[in-house]
């Protein structure tokens, strides 16, 4: 694959690689885990969005400026929440629309190397499934079965991960940094979905033999260790829980209203959690998740959807 590998940052020893790790090293040579940011913006939401459609919602937020207004794909991505952190004012249409300007002009004087290395990231898990999928225990891969537990869940870490049957991996499924997905790109995910398997590891020396050092004459790489992920944050390596696109629409429905979202969060949090509450089904986020939503959704009060540009139709 001929995508130009990112500059890695100073790395650490390590004996086993995520996910992430592993279809970096296949694809760049390099175990870079901020991908929105080292690879190209929009490259950690791949499974489920293309670069072109990546730039459509740029467009979007261009003419619009709301981040949030986006098919789930965008926020499995954590595309809203990376574009709020590089506007120069979070908070204001203004910004974000000037943001979302800056990131797509990117895309298109760099399209050429996007488009490659959107192709390199998903031939990379194409060629790792295949791996995973032969039977000679070649590569192995270890992790938890399903999906990764909520904060209201007991933590997969209570028990060890299990070695992954390699049959697994023969099916249409996809490798992604995120887990095992039972789903391929180009399938449509509506309202959220599961892994298969998750928290799954891979023994560095055994990814080495199959996809060796560029350089032969250099040691094998020492790789970079991937740092924890806040279990309460969605940063595109777990689902979230089922309710969390209906509350991002209820949220989106009501910050389009006459009366916005208002100005007391608590106060909008009361409300929220009696919508919560009066959900047909039992399975419910916890309060925390709410909180946690809310904070993530409109992380300042400076920071809550405008209302003054409504899009055509609206």
């Amino acid at each position: 694959m001929s995508a130009a590998a990112p500059e890695r940052n100073i790395p650490i020893s390590a004996t086993w690689l995520s996910l992430g790790q592993a279809l970096a090293w296949v694809a760049f040579q390099s175990t870079e885990t901020d991908w929105n940011e080292k690879f190209y913006f929009g490259a950690a939401a791949w499974p489920f969005a293309t670069p072109a459609e990546v730039m459509e919602w740029l467009k979007d937020v261009e003419a619009y400026g709301d981040p949030w207004d986006a098919r789930p794909a965008i926020f499995y991505g954590s595309l809203p929440g990376y574009l709020v952190q590089h506007a120069a004012q979070p908070g204001t249409e203004d910004a974000y629309k000037q943001a979302a300007k800056t990131m797509r002009t990117k895309l298109t004087d760099e399209w050429d190397r996007v488009t490659e290395q959107y192709a390199s990231i998903r031939d990379a898990s194409e060629s790792l499934r295949r791996a995973l999928a032969k039977n000679d225990g070649t590569i192995k891969a270890f992790g938890w079965r399903g999906d990764a537990p909520s904060a209201d869940e007991p933590r997969s870490t209570d028990f060890p991960r299990i070695q992954i049957p390699a049959g697994v991996c023969a099916g249409p499924i996809t490798v992604s940094p995120y887990g095992l997905l039972p789903f391929v790109p180009g399938d449509l995910i509506d309202d959220g979905w599961t892994t298969l398997w998750h928290g799954v590891l891979i023994q560095k020396d055994e990814l080495l033999a199959r996809w060796p050092s560029p350089n032969e004459n250099t040691n094998p790489p020492i790789f970079q260790q991937q740092a924890p992920t806040p279990r309460a944050k969605d940063q595109g390596g777990r689902s979230r829980h089922k309710q969390f696109i209906p509350f991002v629409r209820e949220m989106v429905r009501r910050a389009n209203s006459i009366d916005g979202l208002g100005e007391d969060r608590d106060e909008f949090k009361k409300e929220m959690l009696d919508w919560v509450l009066g959900l047909a089904d039992a399975d419910t986020p916890s309060d925390t998740s709410v909180s946690d939503w809310i904070k993530e959704l409109w992380p300042s009060p400076e920071a809550a959807p405008e209302t003054s540009s409504k899009k055509p139709g609206n």
